[in-house]
């Protein structure tokens, strides 16, 4: 027993060791980030690294207020931080002071620009561990990707439903069922049947267009489900079962509880199949008369549905299908697709007529989830919109349809299909315009002036002196002295000029524009700079006594710097570029009045990146170089005496470079 006790003792005591130690090594992180944060804001900021003496008692705030009048720091406190403090610091930094205060009365640091904010530290809240399962669903191509090891059957489905929009159901029995699989960018529908296929489950796919999830033990066996149940007939009808080549069985749905039919016809006339089903059905119809005149012989062709094959020979004696486990208005529109008869429901009675009766003709509001309801129209195919009026209704981002009930049904399902998410691709810009300048100017010039010269000037950074009549005297006075050279004395208004003058220069611009745009919209970016240059218009008025007009106009140019992309989305969030730049610079006037001339360079590419990646583009380099002298004709070109001019030599360099970074936001 006491051997028993010894090793629990023992092992308390490791496990507190081990979470102290835990704790000590996350507090040790906070401080370390603390102090690292504090050493870079001192770099721009060199008055926290003043030493102080403080020695004070009161509250931690009113040390902080003394220690900021003291070191004219910024730094702000939470009032209600009112911890007594008794220090004394001498000559320690400012910053250590605060790391200490961060430590001792488990405090934190925020910094805005100039400005230091302490408050109550709060550990963060750990976020409850998620299972392990990915689901991932492409609002773009609506394709699903699951990776699922062991997770729950309840959470994928809602996960699922959270991120594509689809009502997914799941039963009490399969709620808590572990589930295993993957399935790479399936459409939802197949996703989910694969899943089930993996996991024994069963997917039913509700008249409302749900997907409920079950076991396989919950659903009813197929074979129990076909067999007819007793209904009440609603009057007298034909007796369907004796009509040769048509067979309707009713079949209970074992999950919604709602009834299917299945129907097969061989040449039958529609009006029979009608009241067969309908009776069946227990379904209230009313027959308008021309259909009674015609006899259920309307214009019908040849077709097939995704239940069966229709063969008919004569298409005015009858009607082929087959269709199996639809319900009523299922049955109703696919017997009635391709004829001139269409159904409406009033008081849960079905009125079949003509389409183009004033009874028959619906309306239906079609509000847009994704897309703009205004120009809408024009993307619907004329064989569908022909059939339907479509008004616009921007209020409420929504179409008004006008029409019969399957002509509204297929323009409704044609505009649901492009009614998607348009996603949205943030462009950042990463522009750098690197600019180098080297000038380079010497030379020497003599004349004689209005007035006597001094001598004055500078000669550093740069040589650029005049040396008047006196001192160039004194000079050739030296020179004839020494027995050198005489060359006697020159006028009191001469002067020579000495220049020799070597500039440097580099100049770099950055910018970092952000742009967003639709999918397959263009996003521009432009700057530029707009010069002006004058003309002048001179008009002569008369012949005697002639008045001469001027009008002075000013022209404006401009160099602009333009950058467009469009950006285009597959399916695998791989994104296309389309990418246009333009850049456009002034040389210089050529003449006054003139307009100045410009240079301009542009590309245009086209790339594809991965949603988020970045790529350089540029290469836009221009070199310049400028060379000019001026001299004695002839003697210029002697390379001794070409000392005796000027000599400008210029040297520019400039180097465009864009980075773009193309991300899919929605």
């Amino acid at each position: 027993m006491t051997m028993y006790l010894y090793k629990i003792s023992i092992t308390l005591f490791l496990t507190c060791l081990s979470l102290s130690t835990l704790f000590a090594q996350i507090g040790d992180t906070r401080f370390d980030r603390l102090e690292s944060d504090l050493e870079l804001f001192s770099r721009n900021h060199n008055n926290l690294r003043q030493k102080i003496d403080i020695s004070a008692a009161g509250s931690v705030q009113e040390i902080v207020l003394a220690i900021a009048q003291q070191t004219k720091v910024n730094i702000t406190i939470d009032p209600k931080i009112q911890e007594p403090l008794s220090s004394n610091f001498s000559k320690v930094k400012v910053q250590d002071v605060l790391l200490y205060l961060c430590r001792q009365y488990n405090l934190d640091l925020a910094f805005s620009g100039s400005i230091i904010t302490i408050f109550r530290y709060e550990p963060p809240i750990k976020e409850p561990i998620q299972a392990v399962g990915a689901v991932k669903y492409n609002k773009f191509n609506n394709k699903l990707t699951l990776d699922l090891d062991q997770d729950t059957l309840g959470s994928v489905a809602r996960r699922i439903a959270q991120q594509s929009g689809q009502n997914i159901l799941v039963s009490k029995q399969a709620k808590e069922l572990l589930v295993d699989g993957y399935v790479g960018d399936a459409e939802i529908k197949d996703a989910l049947n694969l899943l089930a296929k993996a996991n024994d489950l069963k997917i039913i796919t509700t008249a409302e267009g749900a997907f409920y999830i079950a076991k396989l033990e919950e659903v009813v066996p197929e074979e129990e489900l076909n067999k007819k149940k007793g209904r009440p007939k609603l009057g007298a009808g034909v007796d369907y079962e004796a009509i040769t080549g048509l067979s309707i069985e009713i079949i209970e749905d074992s999950i919604t509880k709602d009834y299917l039919v299945s129907v097969e016809a061989q040449n039958v006339p529609l009006i029979q199949i009608l009241k067969g089903v309908s009776i069946e059905m227990g379904k209230d119809y009313f027959l308008f008369e021309e259909v009674r005149q015609k006899g259920g012989n309307t214009n019908t062709n040849n077709r097939t549905n995704r239940f069966g094959n229709n063969n008919t020979q004569n298409s005015n004696s009858g009607i082929s299908l087959k269709v199996e486990r639809v319900s009523y208005d299922e049955f109703m529109t696919y017997l009635l697709q391709g004829t001139t008869l269409t159904y409406k429901i009033e008081e849960e009675i079905y009125l079949i007529g003509d389409r183009e009766r004033e009874g028959l003709r619906q309306t239906k509001v079609i509000q847009l989830q994704y897309r703009s309801a205004n120009e809408i129209e024009k993307v619907i195919p004329p064989e569908i919109s022909e059939k339907v009026k479509i008004i616009p209704f921007l209020e409420l981002n929504s179409v008004i349809l006008s029409g019969s009930a399957p002509n509204i049904a297929e323009t409704e399902l044609f505009i649901k299909d492009i009614d998607k998410l348009v996603p949205v691709v943030q462009i950042e810009l990463i522009i750098m315009d690197v600019q180098r300048n080297r000038l380079i100017e010497t030379g020497i010039e003599m004349g004689v002036g209005e007035a006597p010269v001094e001598s004055q000037g500078s000669i550093s950074p740069g040589l650029n002196f005049t040396f008047g009549a006196s001192t160039v005297n004194n000079l050739l006075g030296t020179l004839a002295g020494q027995g050198i050279v005489n060359l006697g004395r020159v006028v009191p208004n001469f002067y020579v000029s000495l220049t020799a003058v070597e500039d440097a220069g580099i100049i770099k611009t950055r910018s970092k524009p952000q742009l967003a745009t639709l999918n397959s919209h263009a996003a521009s970016f432009n700057i530029g700079e707009t010069r002006y240059y004058q003309q002048t218009r001179t008009t002569v008025q008369g012949v005697q006594g002639a008045v001469t007009q001027q009008d002075v106009q000013f022209q404006a140019v401009q160099a602009n710097f333009t950058v467009n992309v469009t950006p285009f989305i597959s399916g695998d969030e791989q994104i296309t570029l389309e990418v246009v730049v333009e850049q456009s610079d002034f040389l210089g006037e050529i003449q006054v009045g003139a307009p100045p001339a410009q240079i301009t360079r542009k590309f245009d590419s086209k790339i594809r990146v991965k949603n988020g990646d970045m790529v350089a583009l540029g290469g836009l380099e221009s070199d310049r170089r400028e060379r000019s002298g001026r001299g004695l004709p002839f003697m210029n070109r002697i390379p001794i005496l070409n000392l005796f001019g000027r000599r400008k030599n210029n040297k520019s360099n400039s180097e465009l470079l864009i980075f773009i970074r193309p991300l899919i936001i929605y």
